[in-house]
């Protein structure tokens, strides 16, 4: 898989993205964005929703690189460690509060 397979590509700012094979080289300085299904895959409600909206190998690339992610220092350690007591947001209605 390659960054532009993501379905957020086109609008994503994120500085680290799991597609992307250098991301171990990249730096995600004080209020950057994190990547959205980064940020999803944190809270252990929405991994089920995330297997059903998205591919399989997708997934299976967050399943993969997001342990790695985790454990390292800094602010998207700090920001997805918040994301994760949040509810999901992956198959909402734009617009509209959780249930």
């Amino acid at each position: 898989m390659h960054m532009y397979d993501c379905p957020k590509f086109d609008g994503c700012n994120a500085p680290i993205c799991p597609l992307d094979p250098n991301w171990k080289r990249a730096r995600h300085m004080d209020g950057e964005r994190a990547c959205f299904y980064l940020t999803e895959y944190a809270k252990p409600n929405a991994r089920p929703i995330l297997e059903r909206a998205l591919t399989e190998d997708l997934c299976q690339t967050l399943v993969n690189v997001y342990p790695e992610i985790i454990v390292q220092p800094g602010w998207l350690k700090r920001q997805l460690s918040r994301s994760s007591v949040n509810p999901p947001r992956i198959g909402r209605m734009p617009g509209r509060a959780a249930a």
